[in-house]
């Protein structure tokens, strides 16, 4: 997994690569281009998942919301009722 900042910045990725010895320069750039190969369809998943799960944030949110309206509903209709009986 790679993130933006790393897998997007060039900069970075050249700057880490002149730190480093040769033999684990090499290592390091074969690792990135891994690293980006894979991680297309990778990025694609995690998006997909995070939206799903605000959807589903989504839903049970309003489902909530619905439901607090409807109790409180009825504890209008109750102290509705019990003022009517007392007159």
């Amino acid at each position: 997994a790679c993130t933006e900042f790393v897998c997007g910045n060039d900069k970075l990725q050249a700057y880490i690569a002149q730190q480093l010895d040769d033999a684990t320069q090499q290592r390091y750039e074969s690792q990135m281009r891994e690293v980006k190969e894979a991680g297309g369809s990778q990025r694609q998943q995690v998006l997909r998942e995070q939206r799903q799960n605000t959807l589903s944030q989504q839903g049970f949110l309003s489902t909530s919301a619905l439901a607090g309206v409807v109790a409180l509903l009825v504890v209008v209709l109750i102290i509705i009722m019990i003022r009517r009986r007392r007159r």
